[in-house]
């Protein structure tokens, strides 16, 4: 599994506004890469560096998913994948998360 880890600098956390950003951005990012996996690419929350058992692996295409989340501002987050050509996805998206400080 290859994961990049990243941190929500939004000052509102993940609402649904900063929710929808990351899916539209998720989406661009596999239509760019021609890839449509189910699944193959997913969003964890960590606590102390390890997933939360506590919640669900996020589809980051699914507005639902990425709020049930339900990370705060400062959260730590693991943009994750088991398919190795879809790392610079991963990559991408975990900097956009990061870099997500308003709306776009």
């Amino acid at each position: 599994m290859y994961k990049k880890n990243c941190t929500v600098n939004h000052p509102h956390g993940l609402n649904s506004r900063a929710s929808s950003v990351i899916v539209r951005k998720s989406t661009e990012l596999l239509r760019t890469y021609n890839e449509n996996p189910i699944r193959s690419v997913y969003i964890h929350k960590l606590i102390d560096d390890e997933f939360d058992v506590e919640s669900k692996p996020a589809d980051p295409r699914s507005i639902i998913a990425v709020m049930m989340l339900a990370a705060n501002t400062g959260a730590k987050l693991a943009v994750c994948t088991d398919d190795s050509k879809l790392e610079p996805i991963v990559n991408k998206l975990a900097k956009f998360i990061d870099e997500l400080v308003s709306y776009q």
